[in-house]
């Protein structure tokens, strides 16, 4: 999985391009909770990939949980970037359930994405 982190911005990308595994997740979480216990926030985190990849096994979904449990009450908005349509039920799960805000944008919409993520007024 890549990973981005725009300290600046205070939004986080990441593209996974295989299923989720518990490495992963450890390396997202190793690069995130340094800016979170300095930013105290982060404005957006940004999934970007032509479909969505689901996880390496149990343990990995498990593990996944986990990281929403712990990060979710401290990201503000989450943009899901693919063309999968299952992203915006997802998006729309969260975005009752839990508190960032969710919206899925198209493959091509990564600028809008970015700038939705980031609070501008186009955005």
């Amino acid at each position: 999985m890549q990973m981005q982190l725009d300290r600046e911005a205070g939004v986080l990308v990441i593209e996974p391009v295989a299923p989720l595994s518990q490495a992963d997740l450890a390396e997202l979480s190793g690069l995130l909770d340094p800016y979170l216990e300095k930013a105290g926030r982060l404005k957006g985190l940004m999934i970007d990939t032509r479909a969505l990849p689901g996880w390496h096994g149990l343990a990995s979904m498990l593990a996944h949980k986990d990281f929403i449990r712990i990060h979710a009450g401290r990201i503000d908005r989450v943009a899901f970037v693919t063309d999968s349509d299952i992203a915006s039920i997802v998006a729309k799960v969260i975005d009752f359930a839990l508190p960032p805000a969710a919206r899925r944008f198209h493959w091509d919409e990564r600028p809008a994405a970015l700038a939705w993520l980031r609070g501008d007024a186009t955005g």
